[in-house]
């Protein structure tokens, strides 16, 4: 798992780590297995979720938006290259009222409660 909140500029670390545990919680209830995300090393994260915050172009309006990716492994048809790619994608766009960071762990929730499901039902 990665989280990145380069256009969350309000997320804090603390925050950041909410998410991580909401995210992590949501899969191992879902029996989905985990490895631990290793810095330096990309071919090892693979495949790897990865939430993205992104609060920068909606400052005035209150609105975010959340993109859950799944990269993984594929090979191009046309020259057999092996290749990384985003594999899946979920995106939730809401709005917070007074506590932003609240609002969006709720979104985050409900976003992977819909992952897991999917996921489950095409991994049985």
């Amino acid at each position: 798992m990665n989280i990145d909140t380069s256009f969350a500029t309000e997320v804090t670390a603390t925050e950041r780590l909410d998410l991580s545990d909401i995210m992590e919680l949501q899969l191992r209830r879902g029996n989905i297995e985990l490895r631990n995300f290793i810095v330096n090393k990309p071919e090892l994260n693979v495949p790897l979720i990865v939430l993205s915050i992104d609060t920068s172009s909606r400052v005035s309006t209150g609105q975010f938006e959340l993109i859950l990716q799944v990269r993984d492994h594929v090979t191009i048809d046309r020259n057999k290259d092996k290749t990384v790619a985003t594999t899946f994608e979920l995106r939730r766009t809401a709005r917070s009222d007074v506590n932003e960071v609240d609002t969006i762990k709720a979104t985050l929730r409900e976003l992977m409660a819909e992952f897991v499901t999917i996921y489950t039902k095409e991994n049985p």
